[in-house]
């Protein structure tokens, strides 16, 4: 990214070093911090912003995301998937470091990256319906749902805030936030009734 700002802008390498720097780790680490309006760094820098904001940060860290450990055991069962695709019978244990991922492990990944996707489609869709366009409705339900603060576009972006978006718009962002914030199955298994059965 530094590199990129320093081609494409002319900006002083240490200076571009820093400002990608604190605005990426600032991004991944859901701290909510923005030094600067990056979404006018060019397409590769919003592109890069916006996909460091799906990922989070390690396994047992407090920020917000995907979490970088749930990429590494998907993309472990999509190699192995295709490893199975041309040897049928072949046996290829998925690890992460030195460890074997059990099956449960491996369905609580697909599961919670199938429900983080679907909740973040029903939130871009619920504040399309109170009124924000498209760029601004899934900014603003990503970075509610990965909690990192800063999203894109004018009102979410780094230089805005969520104040002037409507009531309805505000109401969503928040549940989406918790959702988030609580790790989206500790919360949907709330709701579901067997939770409740005796």
């Amino acid at each position: 990214m530094a590199v990129y700002l320093r081609i494409g802008s002319g900006v002083p390498f240490f200076q571009a070093l820093t400002q990608s720097a604190f605005n990426l780790t600032s991004i991944i680490t859901t701290t909510g911090f923005a030094s600067e309006d990056y979404t006018l760094w060019g397409p590769f820098a919003v592109s890069a912003i916006f996909l460091a904001t799906f990922v989070g940060g390690c396994s047992g860290s407090t920020t917000g995301g995907i979490k970088a450990y749930r990429f590494l055991i998907l993309f472990e069962m999509l190699v192995s998937g295709l490893r199975k695709l041309t040897y049928p019978h072949i046996v290829v244990p998925i690890r992460y470091g030195e460890r074997t991922v059990d099956a449960d492990m491996q369905r609580a990944v697909v599961l919670f990256i199938a429900s983080f996707f679907v909740i973040l489609g029903i939130a871009t869709v619920l504040l399309g319906a109170a009124g924000l366009d498209f760029v601004t409705a899934l900014a603003a339900s990503l970075t509610a749902l990965t909690n990192v603060g800063p999203g894109l576009g004018s009102i979410v972006g780094p230089l805005g805030n969520f104040s002037s978006l409507p009531d309805a718009a505000k109401w969503v962002c928040a549940i989406v936030m918790l959702l988030g914030r609580l790790e989206i199955l500790a919360v949907l298994v709330v709701f579901t009734p067997v939770f409740w059965r005796g």
